[in-house]
């Protein structure tokens, strides 16, 4: 049964399901999301289709996990998994980092932090 984080191949593309929306009838559409330009997704730089949860079922290819140490991307910061308990989200420690802002002006210093995204927030920016 497809789960929210999986990879399902659909019109030729990969995609990612994102949710899954009850309908009135007692059915569940998938919300499919891969990387695009639709104007108007609450996720920038996403574009979203809605195909019934059995029709999803169907067409996965991938339940992905993440493993300890597995470098990843949270937005614009890079960071390495923690732990992946196929929960929601996904533990993930960012990297400290050094940003020059203004020119050279000055320099923002960024500590390491603990990041909790969403599994098919990462399974798009890291796996699509």
């Amino acid at each position: 049964m497809a789960e929210v984080g999986d990879i399902i191949e659909f019109d030729d593309r990969r995609w990612v399901i994102g949710e899954f929306v009850p309908d009135g009838n007692g059915n569940r559409f998938a919300r499919l999301v891969r990387k695009g330009n639709d104007e108007g997704m609450r996720y920038p730089g996403t574009t979203a289709r809605t195909i019934y949860e059995s029709k999803a079922d169907q067409l996965r290819i991938e339940h992905p996990l993440f493993s300890p140490g597995q470098p990843v991307k949270v937005g614009d910061r890079k960071g390495e998994v923690i732990v992946d308990d196929d929960l929601p989200n996904v533990r993930v420690l960012l990297e400290e980092e050094e940003k020059w802002i203004k020119g050279d002006q000055y320099k923002l210093a960024i500590d390491a932090a603990e990041a909790r995204p969403l599994r098919w927030m990462l399974v798009l920016e890291n796996l699509l």
